[in-house]
């Protein structure tokens, strides 16, 4: 590694992130040596650094080629729209509304690519008629972050 990088060493508390289209911006300082320890290297003292991750990227379900399936708790449908965020350059992701019996009440057509906040076109069914009543999601994945 660089031994003039700011942030091999001493760091400060990242600030509040800043959302800015599809990115976090985190601000934050970054020096080149412990307060007593020096790397070694000329010090030029410290800078104020950034780091920069993609929105909602923190976590995720993954699936490999063989195909998997995970259904949610019980929940309030909360709108008649679905978005989806889903990387899945090269595999498959389904979705399926079932309602508070269990019955299938709207399916989606597979998505695939690598999207942030896809909005879900229904191909079998619409979930407005949900709208604050108990349903669950039922995902399909195949070679897919969820």
């Amino acid at each position: 590694m660089d031994g003039g990088s700011y942030d091999l060493q001493g760091l400060s508390s990242p600030s509040q992130a800043i959302l800015r289209g599809d990115e976090l911006w985190f601000r934050y300082t970054g020096g080149q040596s412990y307060a007593i320890i020096s790397s070694g290297t000329p010090n030029s003292g410290g800078a104020v650094c950034m780091a920069v991750l993609h929105r909602d990227g923190f976590i995720s379900l993954d699936a490999e080629a063989k195909p998997g399936t995970v259904l949610t708790h019980p929940f309030k449908m909360p709108g008649s729209q679905l978005f989806i965020n889903v990387d899945a350059p090269d595999g498959e992701l389904s979705v399926e509304v079932l309602d508070d019996q269990g019955k299938v009440v709207a399916r989606f057509r597979p998505l695939s690519g690598d999207l942030l906040c896809a909005r879900v076109e229904w191909a079998v069914g619409d979930i407005a008629r949900l709208k604050e009543r108990h349903t669950r999601l039922r995902f399909t994945l195949r070679q897919v972050q969820l």
